[in-house]
């Protein structure tokens, strides 16, 4: 079961990917480091390592999704935290924000006070979400034709003498066929296919590369391979969710965020616009981080 808090981690770390597009930065969530008295290692939340030319920094974030405001308490707990593992830069994000005693606390240590707050709307972004449109397979025919009126009892062979399972192979043919390295499907529009089930068919004649063999090792050419491939397009309208990130002070960078969850066979992420005020708006898709991944995000 995801631990409480789990949800704005993930939203905290998305926001920031997004924000710092630089190939020095990388973002993690959640990160271990050790701590520099029992030698044990330490969790924090989300943590930017940022390389510059002669040394490395660490901002740590925390994130508080708790019902009562974040208080001096939880402030020193993360300061001290902070500084047993190596930090550089500390802020706590919170969901409800912060005491008055919890931000002099922090302002005496430097560490920023972040909230992220749920907005109806932003005049900026007219448009209330965006449609997505995907394919879905269904169903892989594959039939073959060769020199023996016998197929489907003869074995299927690559030139090498592997044998090749029929329908393994079909299913990787279907996913070749759809996926994004291809364009054998992408000749036609996916905004101008009807909603709903679509068959198409692709013929591979005189193929080199498979053959087939009998029980007694006979090989019979493979003369042609037609696949015909049954998919579902999916279209679906997904309503955007606003956020406002930032300290609110006019001396720190503070963002209106429009976002949407994509959750597509051949990928997954959130495709944010990201108003920095006077430095302008950006679109950015983030990739979906499997859980316990802590790679870099490209």
């Amino acid at each position: 079961m995801p631990r409480q808090g789990r949800e704005l981690e993930r939203l905290v770390r998305v926001i920031e990917q997004a924000i710092h597009i630089d190939e020095r930065i990388t973002v993690e969530s959640p990160k271990m480091l050790r701590d520099i008295d029992t030698g044990r290692m330490r969790e924090h939340d989300v943590v930017l390592t940022i390389k510059l030319e002669n040394h490395t920094l660490l901002i740590a974030l925390e994130c508080k999704d708790t019902k009562a405001k974040v208080g001096s308490p939880q402030v020193e707990a993360f300061v001290s935290k902070c500084q047993r593992t190596g930090v550089s830069q500390g802020t706590i994000v919170s969901s409800k924000g912060f005491t008055k005693p919890g931000r002099r606390k922090a302002a005496a240590h430097t560490i920023g006070c972040f909230t992220l707050d749920e907005a109806i709307n932003f005049n900026w972004c007219l448009a209330t979400g965006m449609k997505s449109c995907h394919r879905e397979i269904k169903r892989v025919h594959l039939k073959i034709e060769s020199g023996s009126y016998d197929n489907e009892n003869l074995t299927l062979h690559k030139n090498n003498g592997e044998i090749l399972d029929k329908n393994k192979f079909k299913s990787d043919l279907g996913m070749l066929c759809l996926g994004r390295h291809t364009d054998l499907l992408n000749k036609k529009e996916l905004k101008n296919e009807p909603v709903g089930v679509v068959i198409y068919k692709i013929c591979v004649n005189n193929n080199p590369d498979v053959y087939l063999k009998d029980e007694n090792n006979k090989k019979y050419k493979v003369r042609s391979l037609k696949i015909f491939i049954s998919y579902l397009v999916r279209e679906e309208f997904i309503p955007f969710s606003f956020h406002t990130y930032g300290s609110g002070e006019e001396s720190v960078k503070n963002y209106q965020i429009a976002s949407v969850n994509i959750n597509c066979p051949e990928f997954a992420g959130r495709f944010m616009i990201i108003n920095e005020g006077e430095r302008g708006k950006k679109v950015v898709f983030v990739p979906e981080k499997p859980e316990g991944d802590d790679k870099k995000l490209t």
